[in-house]
């Protein structure tokens, strides 16, 4: 199945309008003097579709670094005719689990239903899994801080080295956010 990329559409998808208008939720009303019709947002839609309900989890917990907390922050992408799942896992430290510690996972699917977990040798695993699926962790990092809500893009005008990029929050005990 050939899967079509909304960047080489020029169309980029939103779940909100928090990237997209100079505002969000409750922080709205702060804005609410300073914003006019010239700044917002053109020819901008967001729909939503109806959810389906299927009768199996189409991913789930298979290794020691997802099993404390799945990340409800999921983002997709087609390389190469394959679709990348990027999927936020949060180890906990001693039951309490923070985001600052939140890593990034990557699952692969040739049908958008059949995820498989690729065994890459990124970020090996307390020296137990030398080959793991997890792509990025704090420690890839100057700041120390996990991925956490993280969405990896195409970036068609970059060079092919650096041509998917992550963006993400993230959060330690010495920066307010990074």
């Amino acid at each position: 199945m050939k899967w079509t990329s909304i960047i080489q559409n020029e169309k980029i998808i939103f779940c909100d309008w928090k990237w997209v208008d100079p505002g969000y939720g409750h922080r709205w009303s702060q804005y609410r003097d300073t914003v006019n019709s010239e700044n917002l947002a053109k020819n901008l839609e967001i729909k939503q579709y109806a959810p389906q309900i299927v009768p199996k989890p189409l991913i789930k917990h298979e290794f020691p670094w997802e099993e404390d907390y799945f990340g409800p922050y999921v983002c997709v992408i087609e390389i190469n005719e394959k679709l990348n799942l990027y999927y936020e896992c949060f180890p906990s430290d001693e039951g309490k689990v923070h985001d600052k510690d939140s890593i990034l996972c990557l699952a692969q699917s040739d049908d958008g239903k059949n995820w498989i977990k690729p065994k890459l040798d990124i970020f090996p695993w307390n020296n137990e899994y030398k080959e793991t699926n997890i792509i990025y962790r704090p420690s890839a990092n100057l700041h120390n801080v996990g991925a956490h809500g993280a969405s990896v893009f195409k970036d068609p005008l970059a060079p092919p080295s650096e041509k998917y990029k992550l963006v993400y929050e993230g959060k330690n005990n010495s920066l307010e956010q990074v």
